[in-house]
């Protein structure tokens, strides 16, 4: 019943101020109405049905589901798959821009978040299960991993506060450099009254600055300005591989009015 109807038959037709809504739209040879549009009282709004299953739906108060017919948040997608994803599709360029927001990493797993780029078919960023993070590789195993195949850089910092700063973490020449390419001298070192190490091999301190200045080399509490240790027999070595003539190739100096 309805105080207005447009009627080509039962399966359909379309209702105004019926008793399933202000709205009610009945299509497809089916006579359940595949919308309602309700405004009145807390009823959802719109309902939109496939056959039986409702598709799409916007509650009282604006929250939208697609897939879902209580949306938890503005805008909640549902699915049994990464399907429940937001696809941006650009059209102006050759080939299309196509990039999808995805509940899970594509080909690995149905857990975590992805950014995938469709149209080269990569998985640009990635959050797992567990929230580890990854851009360039699929499955990081730290908090943070950035991996790039490419020779050359794979990560750089720019500031251009106060100057020109660029930091950058390269792979060149067969080994990881650390290079500053900042218009201004590199520092390095600790904020506080702590010590600073140099480690090789895991875990071994072979080089360490106290907070007062003091450097050790075997030590890591040196006593003077260089404290060298060490258990083999040659400790200190200093040696000149310049030919000719030369001046003394060691100088010890006290100065004690400095």
């Amino acid at each position: 019943s309805a105080h207005f109807q447009h009627y080509t038959s039962t399966a359909r037709h379309q209702s105004f101020q019926s008793t399933d809504g202000d709205l009610a739209i009945v299509s497809d040879n089916n006579s359940n109405p595949v919308a309602y549009i309700k405004g009145t009282g807390t009823a959802d709004l719109l309902n939109v049905f496939d056959n039986t299953t409702e598709v799409f739906t916007i509650k009282d108060g604006g929250s939208v589901g697609v897939g879902t017919n209580d949306p938890a948040c503005r805008m909640h997608l549902l699915a049994g798959n990464d399907r429940a994803c937001v696809r941006l599709h650009n059209t102006y360029p050759t080939p299309d821009n196509v990039w999808e927001l995805q509940p899970g990493i594509s080909g690995v797993t149905n857990t975590g978040f992805c950014i995938r780029d469709i149209t080269d078919s990569a998985n640009r960023f990635v959050i797992d299960g567990s929230g580890q993070v990854g851009i360039g590789t699929n499955v990081p195993t730290y908090q943070l991993q950035v991996h790039h195949s490419n020779p050359g850089g794979l990560l750089r910092l720019l500031s251009s506060h106060e100057g020109d700063y660029d930091l950058r973490f390269v792979y060149q020449n067969s080994e990881t450099n650390i290079w500053s390419y900042a218009s201004s001298d590199m520092t390095f070192g600790t904020r506080y009254a702590k010590k600073l190490h140099l480690v090789t091999n895991g875990p071994q301190k072979r080089l360490t600055i106290d907070d007062g200045g003091n450097v050790g080399i075997g030590s890591v509490i040196p006593a003077a300005k260089l404290d060298v240790k060490g258990s083999g027999t040659d400790i200190l070595r200093i040696e000149s591989t310049a030919t000719g003539a030369q001046g003394a190739n060691l100088i010890l100096h006290h100065n004690p009015g400095a």
